[in-house]
Parts: C-alpha cells; sequence; structure tokens
C-alpha cells in the first residue's frame, strides 16, 4: 500500500449522491422554485411618500435583475402591452437628457406589483417546459396589481 492510499480513505459509491467520477458544477446555486419574494432582500428600493405614507418602490434595473433579464426586455414587454405601463415614475432629472425629448423619471413599479409579475415569470416563462406567453399575460391581466 502506498502513501497515498494510507492518507486518503476511498469512496464507496454509497457515500456519493451522484454518479460518475466528476462531481456535479452547479452545487450550491440557488433552485428556481424558491419563494417569489426572496430577491427582495438583496435588490435595492428607492423610498417615496405616497398620500403621505412612505412607500417601497423598484426600478425597471431591480425587477430585470430579479427575473434574471434585461431592463431593455422589461421596457420591451410594456411597449408591446404584455406589461402595464408604469404607475410611478421618480423625479424627472433636471438637465435635458436627449435632444427634443423631455426628461422622464425612472419607471417605479410598487412591492406588490413587482412579486405578481416575479410570480408570473416564473410560473409561465422561467419553467423547465416551454414558456407560455399566453398564460404570462393573462396571469397579469388578471393579477397585476393596479395600485
Amino acid at each position: 500500500m502506498s502513501d497515498l492510499e494510507f492518507f486518503h480513505e476511498p469512496e464507496s459509491p454509497l457515500t456519493k449522491d451522484y454518479p460518475g467520477k466528476t462531481k456535479p458544477k452547479n452545487r450550491g446555486k440557488k433552485s428556481v422554485d424558491t419563494a417569489p419574494d426572496d430577491w427582495l432582500a438583496g435588490v435595492p428600493t428607492l423610498s417615496f411618500l405616497i398620500n403621505g405614507q412612505l412607500r417601497a418602490f423598484y426600478t425597471i434595473g431591480s425587477l430585470a435583475k430579479a427575473l434574471g433579464r434585461s431592463p431593455v426586455t422589461i421596457r420591451s414587454w410594456e411597449q408591446k402591452g404584455w406589461l402595464p405601463k408604469a404607475r410611478y415614475r421618480s423625479p424627472p432629472p433636471t438637465k435635458e437628457q436627449l435632444p427634443g425629448m423631455d426628461p422622464m423619471g425612472k419607471r417605479l413599479y410598487t412591492e406588490e406589483q413587482a412579486i405578481c409579475l416575479v410570480e408570473a415569470y416564473r410560473q409561465h416563462i422561467n419553467t423547465p417546459k416551454k414558456p407560455d406567453w399566453q398564460a404570462f399575460r393573462q396571469h397579469i391581466g388578471t393579477h397585476y396589481p393596479r395600485q
């Protein structure tokens, strides 16, 4: 018996929880089946006073990060009518951003709206099966909070 064999305990097939010789590379990654509001802890918010109440809002970038998409995609979905237009916007910048265009603030989504969008995305789009865009749009149409 060599020195290497003496110090290393041989792995038996009973102690391994994977087939073959190579360990899985995706160990420790988050599952897709996590609760829809888990992402809220790590996403930045903006707070504004609405009707005398301090409310937390999520920017389009925060929402895109939660969905694993880009903000351009979220704006595209809004343009196509798949998502309702953002009801709230941050204050516009004081200087003109693009020549000839009115400055507008960032799109803002309430916590309820963001959770609804994440739930719809995880139920109908981010699934092992083929994405069901029709069901996604129907879910948004019936469950999206208008506040």
